[in-house]
């Protein structure tokens, strides 16, 4: 019996390969680090692709300080793009603490700051030894946060000497933008494909109505997967 190829199980964030716009390779350039990882080896296109654009994401990142953020509007992307760039940084090195926050969830939770301080600990010892790269701390889903809690996070970070990425639904001022998603037809039928053919399946439906998926959805790429999922059931 075939698996729907848009259950949960296959459209969490870290399953798909994040897609960049075609538009976005003119920026990305290949030197960055000398990290071994399975991006640069693959003989993949998509990892390829995606290394090619996380390298770039990292120079970036790097040139900011490592505080920077990453927008998007709902179902674009943003936690995808997120859990790569994580693996990513972990490759380089860096330390990650990281939360996800979901709807009303207004505070960061208890085992965040337990975590925090531990690296605040284990950033000292580094220090000591002159061994340190720069820890991260990673907010997925800031705009849910209180303002005195994103005021409060961000100015420990400054104090502390970590790095902070969070990505949110509008921009917050006190950061750098690092990468702002987005969707287009393009982008949704690489990831349909990418799940069909992980899958051994083929598509119900003629490729001429992503552009219709993405109006009807308002863009929202998580939206339309859930929908795709009702064809194969």
């Amino acid at each position: 019996m075939l698996h729907n190829p848009f259950s949960t199980k296959n459209t969490s964030p870290g399953k798909i390969p994040y897609y960049f716009n075609k538009g976005n390779f003119s920026l990305f350039h290949k030197t960055v680090s000398n990290v071994r990882d399975n991006f640069h080896t693959s003989k993949d296109g998509d990892l390829q692709q995606l290394y090619q654009g996380l390298s770039y994401l990292y120079s970036k990142f790097s040139e900011f300080e490592y505080r920077s953020q990453i927008i998007g509007q709902h179902g674009s992307g943003k936690t995808t793009l997120l859990v790569s760039f994580m693996s990513f940084l972990e490759n380089c090195n860096h330390k990650i603490i990281s939360v996800i926050l979901h709807d009303n969830e207004q505070k960061l939770p208890k085992s965040f700051w337990e975590d925090y301080k531990k690296t605040k600990k284990w950033l000292k010892t580094q220090n000591e030894i002159n061994q340190k790269k720069t820890p991260i701390v990673v907010i997925d889903g800031s705009e849910q946060l209180l303002a005195s809690q994103r005021r409060k996070i961000l100015q420990l970070c400054t104090t502390d000497r970590l790095g902070i990425l969070v990505t949110t639904h509008k921009p917050i001022k006190q950061i750098p933008v690092l990468f702002q998603t987005k969707t287009s037809p393009e982008i949704l039928e690489m990831v349909v494909n990418y799940l069909l053919k992980k899958n051994g399946q083929t598509l119900p439906f003629d490729q001429s109505q992503y552009f219709t998926l993405l109006e009807q959805h308002h863009g929202n790429i998580r939206d339309i997967l859930f929908s795709l999922y009702d064809l194969y059931e």
